[in-house]
């Protein structure tokens, strides 16, 4: 059995005291052959990624009754006994009526049926075809791996396994035709696989066909249900899309995310779960260096400043247009500032005097154990690919002292151009920068466009070779 930790947010566990209406139905819990006959057992559910605890029932006259003071919302639920173990799951759908399940603790999941609950007899009917087909498949599986990659026999193995996946996938198919207005038939419809994209217009470009690839998606999962929110595939589904189907480029995650939100805009409860899942998504991958702070400010743009949520505190919405405020000036694809300051010989230097077709600027400190670790591999990556890839540094020294900043250069034979970040008192790149903390590497393209940030120098070969053939 497994073992998993309960979340103990908004949870109510029901008190044995409570008077329950009699309008609100029940759901009796039958365990045969249990030994160890607990005295209570846990309902849980899942809610995106995590498993939340819902309600208790004690063990009476050789059942365990659930009713809440409401109806339980429709989704996946899972009964666990007192150690946590989970026991068995079975579906809730909107309007249910008193129901039984009845399951022996000695030949699980396969001792499963339902009385009262047609949705739930289907369902435990399907996963016990699901397991006689796993069987049926093993063997193929295990053949497979000992055969010569495209041979006659792995082809064949290959056939006969696509018949078996094609024999469920027809079954499944049957059982969410009949089962269409309920949860399990949302649950059976977003397993089926999704149907490749045929492009009847030739004139179509690459990039609308895999808008409508995109798009194709959603055809059998139905974001927008929030009965669908209770249940482990939505996670699993939304994963998928965010992270597998769509292309790891800002342009085309913004695109993702902005579909993902449409289609759930008039779904309250899911548009609010989904909005905060991607801001905080790629708010925790700002780190990254492939662009993921244009994703989280154009989140921000569209969904906070916009008005679209309409529930989040003042304080969190301003707390999140803040940050996002911060990284405008940075943003990867975007021309920053200049930076005009004064140079080790106290001369006037700027940054757009550069015209390399990369240039890395480096804030630093002397003070900084990171710093010197920094610096010492970047005099070799300058040394490499000054004139290679036509690299340029560019040094801010963002220390207190200016004799620091000289005796740090001098010492260290620093080949290229720093800057006093403190000569200049008119203007704060600190914040126009979005410096936290140092070292901090920022590479730009020919035109001062962000390529990277905050990334280390080990990093910075693949970007240079990445981008230079562009």
């Amino acid at each position: 059995m497994k073992v998993l930790k309960f979340l103990f947010i908004s949870i109510i566990i029901a008190s044995t005291n409570y008077i329950y209406s009699q309008e609100i139905p029940s759901i009796t819990i039958n365990l045969k052959h249990d030994k160890n006959k607990d005295s209570v057992l846990y309902l849980c559910y899942t809610y995106g990624d995590k498993l939340f605890l819902l309600d208790s029932a004690e063990f009476k006259n050789n059942k365990y009754i659930f009713r809440y003071d409401k109806m339980y919302p429709s989704g996946v639920y899972y009964i666990f006994n007192q150690n946590k173990n989970k026991i068995f799951d079975f579906l809730i759908d909107n309007n249910y009526k008193d129901f039984e399940i009845i399951a022996d603790v000695k030949n699980l999941p396969s001792s499963l049926s339902a009385k009262n609950s047609k949705i739930n007899s289907d369902y435990f009917d399907y996963k016990r075809f699901i397991a006689l087909k796993q069987n049926e498949i093993n063997p193929y599986i295990q053949k497979l791996a000992l055969e010569e990659r495209e041979s006659e026999t792995y082809n064949q193995i290959i056939r006969e396994i696509n018949l078996i996946n094609e024999q469920v996938y027809n079954h499944i198919r049957n059982i969410a035709a009949e089962n269409q207005d309920n949860i399990l038939g949302l649950i059976l419809l977003a397993n089926l696989p999704i149907e490749s994209v045929k492009a009847e217009d030739s004139s179509l470009s690459e990039e609308e066909v895999y808008l409508m690839y995109l798009d194709n998606f959603f055809e059998n999962f139905k974001v927008e249900d929030e009965r669908l929110l209770r249940t482990p595939i939505f996670q699993e589904k939304i994963n998928i899309f965010l992270d597998r189907m769509t292309i790891q480029n800002p342009k085309y995650i913004i695109i993702s995310v902005d579909k993902l939100i449409e289609r759930v805009i008039n779904s309250e409860e899911v548009l609010k779960y989904l909005l905060w899942h991607v801001t905080a998504k790629y708010e925790e991958l700002l780190h990254k260096n492939i662009g993921y702070d244009s994703v989280f400010v154009h989140i921000i743009d569209k969904y906070y400043v916009q008005g679209v949520d309409t529930w989040s505190s003042k304080s969190l919405v301003d707390a999140l247009i803040g940050k996002a405020n911060e990284m405008r000036t940075t943003l990867t694809g975007e021309k920053v500032p200049d930076i005009k300051l004064l140079d080790k010989d106290k001369r006037p230097i700027n940054l757009y005097s550069i015209d390399n077709p990369f240039t890395l600027i480096y804030f630093w400190t002397d003070d900084c154990a990171n710093c010197k670790k920094v610096t010492t591999d970047l005099l070799k990556v300058y040394r490499d690919f000054k004139d290679e890839y036509g690299l340029e540094i560019f040094g801010v020294y963002a220390g207190n002292t200016f004799d620091k900043m000289l005796e740090y250069i001098n010492t260290n034979s620093i080949p290229w151009a720093n800057a006093y970040l403190h000569s200049n008192q008119d203007i704060d790149y600190v914040y126009l920068f979005d410096i936290h903390s140092t070292p901090y590497l920022l590479l730009l393209d020919f035109d001062k466009k962000v390529i990277a940030k905050r990334f280390i120098p080990e990093d910075l070969e693949s970007l240079l070779q990445r981008n230079s053939k562009q």
